[in-house]
């Protein structure tokens, strides 16, 4: 499939759409500021076929890659360095010729106001860590960040990830068993365990992982293996 922005000059949206929510008191001339929202932004592209051809199985194909239902991972061989997650809105415009050949116009909503890079994933082997041990991650985006977090514990007790460089906070669990793997998901809030008929929300901090602009200093307590999955976040598109 070949992809089609526009012609001539390249116009699509540079940062989401963002609402100011405050309020206006008598008397008072500046206005009392809670916040902000930033919706999702939306582009629009064209789709046609390499060899210029919209046969019956092209569709079909087509009809079940937009109806999925989920956000498709996106990127264009312009920039494979940003990745859009995507799903249709609207009612997607076949225009052809009698030859059945043009294009789909269709309006793409992505899943929330961010692009985002590839996925990094970095390992650290703390095995013999006795006490504490400092390792860095990176945060090279444009927003704060909340890595998948996999420990494999060496030895039974317990595994502390204290960030130094965002107020001391610290993500943890207690008790682990020996070789117990544990991945943390802020993104659906789990904690799934290898361990048989074991929970371990009782066992967690509390507090997921987040990584705030630039280089982030993590003191680590407890001989572990660690993994950590993640994503910069892009403001603009």
């Amino acid at each position: 499939m070949l992809i089609k922005m526009s012609s001539g000059l390249l116009e699509s949206p540079f940062f989401g759409d963002r609402q100011i929510h405050s309020e206006m008191i008598a008397g008072r001339h500046t206005p009392y500021y809670y916040g902000e929202t930033i919706a999702p932004f939306s582009t629009k592209l064209q789709i046609c076929p390499i060899h210029g051809e919209w046969t019956s199985e092209l569709r079909d194909n087509v009809t079940r890659w937009l109806n999925n239902g989920k956000f498709n991972e996106f990127y264009s061989t312009d920039n494979i360095d940003k990745r859009y997650f995507l799903t249709y809105e609207g009612s997607p415009t076949l225009n052809v010729t009698g030859n059945n050949e043009g294009y789909i116009e269709i309006d793409f909503r992505n899943v929330d106001c961010y692009v985002r890079s590839p996925a990094f994933i970095e390992v650290f082997d703390l095995s013999t860590n006795a006490d504490r041990v400092n390792v860095v991650l990176s945060n090279l985006g444009s927003a704060a960040i909340q890595p998948i977090v996999h420990i494999q514990k060496i030895g039974a007790g317990n595994v502390a990830i204290k960030n130094l460089s965002n107020g001391g906070q610290i993500t943890g669990l207690t008790g682990l068993s020996h070789n117990e793997q544990v991945t943390i998901d802020p993104h659906y809030r789990t904690i799934n365990t290898s361990v048989t008929n074991a929970l371990r929300y009782d066992n967690f901090s509390k507090t997921y992982l987040t990584l705030p602009y630039g280089n982030n200093h993590l003191e680590v307590t407890g001989a572990c293996k660690l993994k950590f999955t993640y994503r910069y976040l892009y403001s603009s598109v």
